[in-house]
């Protein structure tokens, strides 16, 4: 019965959010709403004109349950079915590999320009793989004017990734779109 009722409530929002339905619409907050990356994958192909053409939009989809179905979400952001703004913060990765697949796909996105993907946490001590990523993602990015990947108090920060991000910065060299960059913790002296 609560499934059925979530599905429904899915399609309507769905076809509200449709292109065609509401060109006007340009933020849409669904924090808290137990969405999973399916759920949402299927909102940003709704949503979407066509890949590769950023939707007008600011999308918020903060503490959800991306991290199910992640490989979907991952994929439509890949294929370029995303809007210009989104906010996925505070999301608990289980697996690092999984937040690293979710950088790689940021790295080939070409619609999102404002992105906050802060306060995420990893499971672990981010490895040299996913440095490098987060490097390929900051060379490779040609749409991003606009990023935030604080800590604060999630993993990211107490995780040492500092030596990490050091090297992940070097990516910023080849970067001609990037014009914010955030990367705030709450440090002790």
């Amino acid at each position: 019965m609560i499934i059925l009722l979530f599905w429904r409530l899915l399609t309507g929002l769905s076809y509200l959010v449709n292109y065609k339905q509401s060109k006007a619409l340009r933020e849409l907050r669904l924090d808290h709403c137990y969405l999973s990356g399916k759920d949402v994958a299927y909102l940003l192909h709704s949503m979407s004109e066509s890949p590769g053409i950023a939707r007008d939009l600011h999308l918020d989809v903060s503490e959800n349950y991306l991290e199910k179905d992640l490989s979907q979400l991952t994929k439509a952001i890949a294929s370029g079915i995303a809007p210009s703004s989104l906010t996925i913060k505070l999301l608990e990765f289980e697996k690092e590999s999984d937040y690293r697949n979710l950088v790689n796909a940021l790295a080939v996105n070409n619609t999102i320009r404002h992105l906050d993907i802060s306060r995420a946490s990893l499971p672990c001590e981010a490895s040299e793989e996913t440095c490098q990523a987060l490097e390929r993602m900051f060379a490779d990015n040609t749409t991003l004017e606009w990023l935030d990947i604080s800590g604060e108090d999630s993993r990211l920060e107490t995780t040492k990734l500092g030596v990490g991000i050091n090297k992940a910065l070097r990516g910023l060299q080849k970067n001609r779109t990037l014009q914010v960059l955030s990367i705030r913790c709450k440090c002790r002296i």
